[in-house]
């Protein structure tokens, strides 16, 4: 796909009109879900190959902003941020970094999770007001033991899910990234900080087991009990995430 093809959007998103994906765009994404699905983890990499390279080359311009939306305010936000750094926004759709969002989850499937962490970190420098994304990065700066970059992301993600029409599971969303919050805070001795945390996740996600789970570890804390061995710890997002925008698997640590 040339990069010439691309619609630069700067004010059209006033008009109130989501922000297109490119016909190209939406098939790689539409084979990635596929693949996940089929579980041939390889065949995403295959299918995300071509936009991976192209993406490379357009963050090698430095005079030039690109942008992935999922909805007009988001757009519209991408388009003031390049008016407001005087340099030329060009904001794709959405399908664009879903297809990249799932190359990165199939590169943590296949363990290769340095390079799915670096990906995901461009990805929410392209969607920085997009949750989901954050989300996801948070997972895994805890799992690369950044635990201070994981908690402010994770807070990041509460704190768009709290302004409103970022997400499109803002419910879900909310409520992954206050049990992140709970587990580090958990891990970092704060357990009254974690207990408010779970409980607070609750109100968005009431039946979730992991909140669950942790406040009843937390109870054990105090009772001077340690962490089970089976204990498990929540996934960024389960794939495909971007079908059906569920809170995660329990994925063991």
């Amino acid at each position: 796909m040339m990069a010439s093809a691309r619609v630069l959007i700067a004010i059209a998103c006033l008009a109130g009109w989501a922000t297109p994906a490119l016909a190209d765009d939406r098939e790689v994404l539409a084979q990635s879900e596929a693949a996940l699905k089929e579980q041939r983890i390889d065949r995403v990499l295959t299918a995300t190959a071509a936009l991976l390279v192209e993406q490379e080359h357009r963050n090698a311009d430095s005079d030039h902003l690109y942008f992935c939306a999922h909805s007009s305010p988001e757009s519209l936000l991408y388009a003031g941020i390049g008016a407001s750094q005087k340099k030329a926004a060009t904001v794709l759709g959405g399908e664009t970094c879903d297809a990249l969002f799932l190359r990165a989850y199939a590169l943590s499937d296949l363990g290769r999770r340095g390079e799915a962490r670096d990906l995901l970190k461009r990805l929410t420098g392209m969607a920085p007001f997009y949750p989901h994304y954050l989300l996801e990065y948070a997972f895994a700066l805890r799992q690369g033991g950044a635990t201070e970059e994981a908690l402010a992301a994770y807070r990041r993600a509460a704190e768009l899910c709290g302004k409103g029409g970022f997400s499109r599971n803002e419910t879900g969303d909310h409520a992954t990234a206050l049990r992140g919050i709970g587990f580090i805070q958990t891990e970092k001795g704060d357990l009254a900080g974690a207990e408010a945390s779970y409980r607070a996740s609750q109100t968005y996600d009431p039946a979730n087991p992991l909140a669950a789970n942790e406040l009843r570890y937390i109870a054990g804390l105090r009772a001077g009990h340690a962490r089970q061995p089976e204990q498990t710890v929540e996934h960024g997002s389960a794939p495909p995430p971007l079908v059906e925008g569920k809170a995660a698997q329990p994925a063991v640590p």
